[in-house]
């Protein structure tokens, strides 16, 4: 055999290799770069669903404080005990702790949305948990109550609006939640304001700064101030006392859970019980000191919980409070 065909074989044999070789590059660096894009891809998904749960609870939280802004107080009207009709309560005794997670408010606000018979609406905010596609899971409802409806073509006072009854605990109860805000499919989702809220905080406080534990208008607080009195016999100060029927400020704050992390926390029953223990634990003042205490722990609960917690806070000066 020729020479030169000899080397013209050897030749085309490194060739094939050389481009065998090229391909399996080739295919290590496509493998490489698909799986630096699905990380890269993961990592933006996680941070998109982040910043959308934020958003989220953060208008939740602006929502809560415009309904807060124009809380009302008594100004005519009384009810069987001399006191005023209109109430700001927070826990009130007629609810269970089966919505206190931790914490419910309610009262009322100009805001109604059919105002035939008046603009002053009841309002509240509570967490319920409801069974969802076979899983349990917490949602913020809204309580809201218009004082009139529509009823066959005729605008008719609303029989669930009592916050006039003689009874100064008529206007709100469990029975009447279920009814104006159950949030569940059959329902509609009537009275749903958001999923995954896992807990909600409400703190209020008076003028002079002093926090109002489980605040209740019905009795109020008594604000003590002090001023300067001028007569003819010149300065003097005067220390004085004023009852007061709705706090000066209120603090609402909320723990929201990313979607992915409640999903697969809540596909475990047992972890039902222990999320709601969490949150219902009296130590806890707000969203913030929630978190710390969850942060602090070292179970598995807590350790699945902590990607997925977001939080968002309000805090709201009344208009009527003074």
């Amino acid at each position: 055999m020729p020479q030169s065909h000899v080397i013209d074989t050897r030749r085309g044999a490194f060739t094939l290799l050389e481009m065998l070789v090229s391909v399996s590059v080739l295919a290590l660096i496509v493998v490489v770069l698909t799986g630096m894009f699905d990380q890269t891809s993961r990592i933006w998904s996680q941070g998109e669903s982040s910043n959308a749960r934020r958003r989220s609870a953060r208008a939740v939280a602006d929502f809560i404080a415009a309904d807060l802004r124009g809380a009302a107080i008594p100004v005519s009207g009384r009810d069987a005990t001399g006191r005023g009709n209109l109430q700001f309560v927070v826990n009130p005794s007629q609810i269970s702790a089966n919505y206190r997670f931790p914490h419910t408010f309610f009262w009322q606000a100009p805001v109604a949305s059919d105002t035939s018979l008046g603009d002053l609406a009841e309002l509240g905010y509570f967490i319920r948990w409801v069974s969802d596609s076979g899983k349990v899971r917490p949602v913020l409802c809204r309580f809201f109550v218009n004082p009139s409806r529509t009823q066959g073509g005729t605008v008719v006072a609303n029989p669930d609006y009592l916050i006039y009854s003689a009874n100064p605990t008529e206007w709100l109860s469990e029975t009447l939640l279920e009814r104006v805000a159950p949030a569940d499919q059959a329902s509609g989702y009537l009275g749903l304001m958001a999923e995954d809220v896992l807990g909600l905080w409400v703190r209020c406080y008076g003028l002079n700064g002093n926090e109002l534990p489980n605040f209740d208008s019905r009795s109020g607080y008594i604000h003590q101030y002090t001023y300067t009195r001028y007569d003819g016999g010149g300065a003097s100060t005067v220390n004085a006392s004023v009852p007061r029927y709705l706090p000066a400020r209120v603090e609402v704050s909320l723990v929201q859970l990313d979607s992915k992390v409640a999903n697969r926390l809540l596909e475990l029953s047992g972890n039902v019980a222990g999320l709601q223990a969490l949150v219902s634990d009296p130590t806890i003042q707000d969203a913030a000191g929630f978190v710390a205490m969850v942060q602090g722990r070292n179970d598995p609960l807590s350790r699945q919980l902590i990607p997925g917690l977001r939080t968002a806070q309000a805090t709201v000066y009344l208009d009527n409070a003074r």
